[in-house]
């Protein structure tokens, strides 16, 4: 894996090949073999080719893994959907509409249960 990554590190990052094969070093004996090697394998499943990726990822802290969800436990007098669904004509009573006729005048309306308020 080691071998991999500094391959193609050094074909990325060729301008600072020697910056980023001392920072890579440095990593090494701060962190070790194994977490190193870890960092390398996650960083080139990314496409992620430097010192700083590895960096961050060594010093990354583990996330916690979340707490299980707790299922929502409901009552027994709960209604079906049916019984909650509406017709559309229901909300009919809470519609604004513009109006239309233009030559008259441009106020709006409010259309209440079939009447027309101003």
């Amino acid at each position: 894996m080691a071998q991999q990554y500094l391959s193609e590190l050094s074909r990325r990052q060729r301008a600072r090949l020697g910056t980023e094969v001392l920072a890579v070093y440095a990593l090494y004996e701060r962190c070790g073999a194994a977490e190193l090697l870890a960092a390398m394998e996650l960083a080139q499943a990314q496409g992620a080719f430097g010192a700083a990726y590895l960096g961050a990822l060594v010093s990354a802290p583990v996330p916690e893994p979340p707490p299980p969800a707790a299922w929502l436990v409901l009552p027994d007098e709960i209604p079906s959907q049916r019984e909650i669904d509406r017709e559309l004509s229901a909300y009919e009573a809470y519609v604004w509409a513009l109006d239309v006729q233009h030559d008259l005048d441009h106020d709006q309306e409010l259309v209440l249960n079939g009447e027309v308020r101003r």
